[in-house]
């Protein structure tokens, strides 16, 4: 296929891959197609939300999307610089990354905004996204054996059923034109 692969990922049965600079896909026919050109330090990439995400060795992650003629860079912030060892699309227009450092989180696309932010010790390695008891969990692990689990069901709850949930546990209430413990 190419001298030097960088990073690889299949989504919806095609290969992505950047290789020799080259932002490639190849389908279950072996058709490969040229989608770009890719910056140098490319380490690891997925695509969510009809953005292409590209991973760096120096923790930045860059959305980017062309649109015929123009194109659209934007990076995610607050990302730790550490080289991005795992990233994928999240629930409810997110993505998840991962870092060498142990670092793992949910940024938002396309804005770009960290909504959930840990740290283990080691390389993430594993990421797991599943529907569990009407919730859905994301269990990581990492190269050197610690693992987490975050339930994310805030993300994929219908608006009106979460706030529910959140004034269910809110002990405070507004009566009166004050504020009254329940």
């Amino acid at each position: 296929v190419a001298r030097r692969v960088t990073a690889f990922t299949r989504i919806q049965g095609r290969l992505l891959m950047v290789a020799d600079g080259q932002l490639l896909t190849i389908d279950d026919a072996d058709q490969r197609r040229v989608q770009g050109t890719a910056p140098p330090g490319v380490v690891a990439l997925t695509r969510a939300r009809g953005w292409t995400l590209l991973g760096f060795r120096d923790g930045a992650i860059e959305l980017t999307r062309s649109d015929g003629p123009t194109s659209t860079a934007i990076r995610l912030r607050s990302t730790p610089a550490s080289a991005v060892t795992y990233l994928a699309p999240g629930p409810a227009g997110t993505v998840l990354a991962g870092f060498a450092n142990g670092h793992y989180g949910l940024w938002s696309v396309p804005g770009g905004t960290p909504l959930l932010q840990r740290q283990l010790h080691g390389q993430l390695t594993a990421a797991v996204l599943r529907a569990e008891g009407g919730s859905t969990l994301l269990h990581v692990a990492t190269a050197l054996g610690q693992h987490d689990t975050v339930d994310l069901g805030a993300f994929v709850r219908p608006y009106c059923e979460l706030m529910r949930a959140i004034w269910g546990r809110v002990s405070v209430a507004w009566s009166g034109g004050r504020p009254v413990v329940r």
